[in-house]
């Protein structure tokens, strides 16, 4: 794998014959003139690959990017942003479950088999262990895995991004997908974020795909966070 940074954007894609994601991410609009705002838009979009756009933006990107504001990253889905006085009381996880931070690179193939393990899974083929264990070691990328019985059951990451958290990656296995194992799970990542000193933490509500919401309960609602857009 290979990236290159223009000043604007980094293209991430794979060399040779080595399988793997094109993707663009770390977009920088916002210091872009008008004119040269929209065709460094038009031009990542002429890659026809998946690209981060940012989730925080001035109106002016936002309403380049997404032609509305306010915008809404997934149809239906709400966007909340949590300060240090939002996070909730610490919730301890239950006996049989232990978290761990990921920091070997064996660690880290692990974290990324257990999204490769579900055809389903929009993540499975965004991380490679040998190509992206730097981001793990350089603290951009930090992941946990939940384990019961010894055994993965769920993972989750936060993305930080100069003192910016984004809670991402998140899975639970079939067997797994109890508010239960879940909610300690995300509550340790969003507390490991405050306690490194990031400023605010990001949440979706897709938090509550691998959950069980057939009652109602909502994984995002418990979390606390508030919506962005809510006045």
């Amino acid at each position: 794998m290979r990236i290159v940074d223009n000043g604007k954007y980094e293209l991430m894609e794979p060399i040779g014959d080595v399988k793997g994601p094109r993707e663009i991410f770390n977009i920088r609009l916002e210091n872009l003139s008008g004119a040269d705002l929209h065709s460094t838009i038009e031009e990542i979009r002429s890659y026809s690959v998946h690209a981060e756009w940012p989730n925080i933006c001035s109106d002016r990107v936002c309403l380049a990017v997404h032609g509305k504001v306010p915008y809404y990253t997934f149809k239906g889905n709400e966007v909340g942003i949590m300060l240090r006085g939002n996070m909730l009381n610490y919730s301890e996880s239950p006996a049989d479950v232990t978290i761990k931070r990921v920091v070997t690179k064996n660690e880290f193939a692990e974290w990324c088999d257990f999204h490769k393990d579900d055809p389903d899974d929009p993540h499975k083929w965004i991380f490679y262990a040998d190509g992206h264990v730097h981001f793990v070691e350089e603290g951009k990328l930090v992941c946990f895995v939940a384990y019961v019985d010894g055994k993965p059951a769920a993972v989750s990451a936060l993305i930080n991004d100069d003192g910016a958290g984004a809670l991402e990656y998140f899975k639970a296995s079939l067997e797994h997908r109890r508010k239960e194992i879940l909610l300690p799970l995300y509550l340790h990542t969003i507390k490991h974020a405050f306690e490194n000193g990031m400023r605010f933490v990001i949440g979706y509500r897709y938090m509550d795909w691998d959950v069980d919401t057939s009652n109602g309960y909502s994984l995002y609602n418990e979390l606390g966070f508030p919506n962005l857009y809510e006045s």
